[in-house]
């Protein structure tokens, strides 16, 4: 999962306005959404995934993609 703080960083800025709408909205892949903790939440904020992975190793990986 990227940031979408990230993804603008990272070339969304250059993307449409419906494409940048599509990906923000994209509720398609199962890991789109995940349900953390507010501390975990915060110590993510907006870094790209490779940067900052969760602490549960059976979560990391799950549905990273490029913003490019």
């Amino acid at each position: 999962m990227v940031p979408l703080a990230e993804s603008w960083d990272s070339g969304a800025n250059a993307w449409t306005a419906q494409r940048r709408e599509a990906y923000a909205n994209d509720l398609g892949a199962e890991p789109s959404l995940v349900a953390v903790t507010a501390r975990s939440n915060r110590s993510k904020s907006d870094q790209d995934p490779a940067d900052w992975q969760p602490p549960l190793a059976d979560a990391r990986g799950r549905g990273c993609r490029a913003a490019a």
